[in-house]
């Protein structure tokens, strides 16, 4: 039985050549999986979908098509694929730079930001209020002079970071305590003011 061989393009096939020739053929590259065949010279089918040929294309000849060794068709075929699956990216409508998305992060961070003032006006708050009453006892007055200037301080800095992140969660305590630290202080200076007329009378 001869075999009549045709490229692609071909009108009028090549041969007959018997089946030692065909493969001889197929070794040497001249015969691919793609080249038609007939045995008629009138039905055609291609190689590698062929009872007796198909064999001689190696185990994955018959299971589909040929893979395109183009370079340029597998470029195209990885930059197509990582374009269907690359996730969607939303930019600002001016600068171009990805729109800013307020997120669980951003607001824990308000949050933690809020809850930290909120600590330092009820620190403040206790100071002052402490130098405030040690003010009036006599062995521990000398506290209210560290007590009254940190109540002040903490109450001011966390007043400050109200304004600043507007969360004036304790604002309140803050006001307390810059009111509490300041009445503290006006009354140390009114014990030093007298204490040191009552030495300069003594002298």
């Amino acid at each position: 039985m001869g075999y009549y061989v045709r490229t692609t393009g071909e009108e009028n096939g090549r041969g007959p050549f018997s089946g030692a020739e065909m493969a001889e053929r197929i070794r040497s590259g001249d015969i691919g999986p793609r080249s038609e065949v007939s045995t008629d010279g009138t039905h055609w089918c291609v190689c590698c979908s062929h009872a007796e040929l198909a064999p001689l294309f190696g185990d994955g000849s018959q299971d589909g098509p040929v893979a395109s060794s183009n370079p340029l068709d597998e470029l195209a075929s990885a930059v197509s694929q990582a374009a269907v699956h690359a996730p969607p990216v939303f930019h600002g409508a001016v600068s171009g730079r990805p729109a800013a998305v307020e997120g669980p992060r951003h607001r824990s961070y308000a949050a933690v930001q809020g809850s930290s003032k909120q600590r330092l006006a009820v620190n403040g708050f206790i100071c002052s209020l402490l130098s405030l009453l040690f003010a009036f006892a006599p062995r521990v007055g000398l506290f209210s002079i560290v007590l009254a200037p940190l109540g002040l301080i903490l109450s001011g800095v966390a007043l400050s970071g109200m304004r600043r992140n507007r969360n004036y969660s304790g604002k309140g305590l803050a006001i307390a305590g810059l009111i509490l630290g300041i009445i503290t202080v006006g009354i140390l200076l009114l014990y030093f003011l007298l204490v040191m007329g009552v030495l300069a009378l003594m002298a």
